[in-house]
């Protein structure tokens, strides 16, 4: 490059001292403007070198990074793309099906977003289903319609789990009632009667994370317990929230001395039972220990929970509460004379919830979302017509679901398969439609938000990074978005499965990838 500068400076200078000769000065000027084309071409040769080098580099380096020793087990599933350009900056297995974990999640708000809109808000009606016998006493039933909401607790209320209840409590005593000859009925037939996943663990049924599907639903249908230790030797104290009978507690948990470090300490619900097994062990010196545990039958949890806070505001109801299904032929009307709607509780808008369902990961308000698109959409809220709502969709928009095995809607079923390839065409069609930006902000941002929070810190990846993650055993994956250095817009889908180390590993190797693609320039 110096030696052409040479050059042509020496043919400037010759064709000034020979400026009089004008044959001499037009065979120099010819020769300057082929050696001038020379030095265009090189420098534009040297700038595709470049890119194509910086390219080259990344390829090699993700690469290297997969294919390191100790993941010999694994399998990658890896696409990475320009939305600026368009092309492929890597791809590796990008169209072979891959266990998605909670990156399934993705699927079910791009669904959910683009049939319902990011205005969409849960109504739960409560009504009163008789007549007045004088002006405190009514005879007939208290129903809760559900319509798939799974945002009544207290998550959006400070904590208080039973705010929406009491509210709903505040409205029959505003009307002076004090007697209820009859019943509270969950109303739960908005959705089907499918509590689970396909292909879920049922040894995990439990844990929050499995917690059952309904219309009806109430503090993520889960109780929250609360260990604290007592004496040495002596049963620890368990409280509830909501303090409810509707669960039984075996209290096995012992107060005993040691670190923090020895304590265990195990909630397990009995499968289609509400008697929970408390057992392990809390050291004396050991702060209020704290978790979830999933409750059966989510709509009669409900009922049961409201008439306990009916009973505390001086309210009483005769009878058990009851789930609908088990009523013989049992119907009302908006319309009926007897039908007297007492309540309405609004939730929070969608594109809230789907902070829910992506930052936090939450099964159950995904799993509630993918069928409340199928009722709403179909009036169909049935798990079966769920899936084949979004497979429908997912051809409308060019994505084939005819390879991938859509399960569920959270991706906690290991039977769940989609390739890297249909998660970055889905993020793409995400990317240029109207509520993107409702989107994008539901996802965490690397280094800062829930599932990322301890990822890419102090890189160029923090607070750049916005992806879903999804964790299962021998399963990790994330997809979303990222900017690199000259702030082109990438969009990739990191996908690993069937290794044998643990899933922090995996992560680490994720991050290097994506450090790597927010350092990455074309210049």
């Amino acid at each position: 490059m110096e030696n052409m500068f040479f050059i042509i400076n020496l043919a400037l200078w010759w064709l000034h001292v020979l400026s009089r000769n004008k044959n001499e000065r037009n065979s120099v000027i010819k020769f300057c403007l082929i050696v001038s084309g020379l030095l265009v071409f090189r420098i534009l040769s040297l700038f595709s070198q470049n890119h194509t080098l910086s390219v080259q580099k990344f390829q090699k380096e993700t690469d290297r990074l997969i294919n390191q020793k100790f993941l010999d087990n694994a399998f990658w599933g890896i696409q990475v793309q320009s939305l600026k350009h368009g092309d492929i900056l890597y791809s590796h297995h990008a169209n072979k099906n891959l266990i998605p974990a909670s990156n399934m999640k993705i699927f079910t708000s791009v669904f959910a977003l683009d049939k319902l809109g990011p205005d969409f808000q849960y109504t739960t009606t409560v009504y009163l289903h008789g007549r007045f016998e004088d002006d405190t006493t009514f005879s007939g039933n208290l129903i809760l319609r559900g319509m798939g909401d799974p945002t009544i607790s207290g998550r959006f209320f400070d904590n208080k789990i039973t705010k929406v209840l009491e509210d709903w409590a505040d409205s029959l005593a505003a009307k002076k009632i004090k007697i209820i000859h009859g019943r509270i009925i969950g109303d739960d037939n908005f959705f089907g009667d499918e509590a689970l996943g396909k292909h879920w663990e049922w040894d995990e049924e439990s844990y929050w994370y499995s917690a059952q599907v309904s219309g009806l639903s109430f503090n993520d249908n889960c109780v929250n317990w609360y260990v604290t230790p007592t004496q040495i030797g002596k049963p620890a104290k368990i409280q509830l929230a909501p303090g409810t009978s509707y669960v039984t507690i075996d209290n096995r948990i012992t107060t005993v001395a040691g670190s923090s470090e020895s304590q265990e300490i195990e909630f397990t619900r009995e499968r289609s039972s509400n008697l929970i097994h408390a057992t392990g062990k809390i050291t004396a010196e050991s702060d209020v220990q704290v978790g979830y545990v999933t409750v059966e039958n989510p709509t009669l949890f409900t009922a049961t929970v409201m008439k306990e806070v009916l009973q505390k505001r001086g309210i009483q109801v005769d009878s058990a509460s009851v789930d609908i299904d088990n009523l013989t032929s049992y119907t009302y009307h908006d319309s009926d004379t007897t039908v007297m709607r007492i309540a309405v509780y609004q939730s929070p808008k969608l594109d809230e919830i789907l902070k829910i369902v992506n930052k936090r990961s939450q099964n159950l308000f995904a799993e509630q979302l993918l069928r409340t698109v199928a009722a709403v959409i179909d009036s169909d809220g049935t798990g079966q017509r769920a899936l084949k709502s979004e497979r429908e969709f997912l051809k409308k928009i060019g994505i084939s679901p005819d390879k991938m095995f859509i399960m569920d809607g959270s991706g906690y079923s290991r039977t769940n398969l989609v390739t890297p390839e249909s998660i970055v065409a889905l993020l793409k069609f995400i990317r240029q439609h109207k509520y993107w930006k409702v989107f994008y902000e539901s996802l965490p941002k690397a280094g800062m938000e829930r599932s990322l929070n301890h990822r890419m810190k102090n890189t160029p990846a923090e607070g750049n990074v916005r992806a879903k993650t999804g964790t299962l055993d021998n399963v990790s994956t994330i997809s979303g978005f990222v900017k690199t250095a000259d702030g082109e817009e990438i969009v990739f889908s990191i996908m690993c499965n069937n290794f044998n180390v643990d899933n922090l590993e995996v992560q680490k190797v994720q991050d290097a990838i994506l450090v790597n693609l927010a350092s990455f320039s074309r210049n």
